[in-house]
């Protein structure tokens, strides 16, 4: 259950709050007995793809199955138009 603050009855250093929340807490801050805002955790995001789960992206790609096929004479001579250098022209 999250811990509760009134604005309108307690002054709220944000320090402490942080820390509270740091230490895992969910804390809900309310003005005149009414809900405002909740303040809560993140979860710490995967620094590499080596960190995230195993099936993260299940269900969220998709690739046709001529993903792979060679690309035909008009689309290659699409490419070759674009200068050496990476710009556009």
């Amino acid at each position: 259950m999250p811990g509760h603050i009134d604005l309108n009855r307690q002054k709220v250093d944000l320090e402490t709050l942080l820390a509270r929340v740091g230490r895992g807490e969910e804390i809900v801050l309310s003005r005149d007995g009414r809900p405002v805002m909740r303040v809560a955790p993140v979860e710490p995001l995967a620094a590499t793809v080596g960190e995230l789960p195993f099936g993260v992206w299940r269900d969220k790609l998709w690739f046709a199955e001529d993903v792979d096929a060679p690309l035909s004479d008009a689309m290659l001579d699409e490419f070759e138009r674009w200068p050496k250098d990476g710009r556009a022209r």
